[in-house]
């Protein structure tokens, strides 16, 4: 007797299981990997932002309008992660007070 040579369906269905899990593992870290890509370019572009921002400061012309003397000016500034949101059991916003001498 000519015995066919091939798979059992045991055999299959076990390969199949194995491709489906390694599958699944790999599409969520591909998917874990985009929403870290995303959250750093969000950070990067928050700071380049914040350097341009303190550069147009800084070419500015000392003047007592924009620079007063230490104690006489106080600008509170929040600096939060998300402006707005707060969430349980996070720290509060840091406070920078600006123009006053410490």
């Amino acid at each position: 007797m000519n015995r066919a040579r091939g798979f059992t369906l045991l055999e299959v269905m076990v390969a199949l299981a194995v491709f489906a899990i390694v599958s699944v593992a790999l599409v969520g870290n591909a998917s874990s990997s985009l929403r870290q890509a995303g959250a750093i370019r969000d950070h990067t572009v928050a700071w380049w932002l914040a350097e341009n921002h303190m550069t147009s400061l800084r070419i500015q012309p000392r003047t007592e309008e924009n620079f007063p003397r230490a104690g006489t000016g106080r600008e509170v500034i929040e600096m939060d992660e998300v402006a707005g949101k707060s969430r349980p059991g996070q720290k509060p916003p840091r406070t920078i007070l600006c123009g006053v001498s410490p």
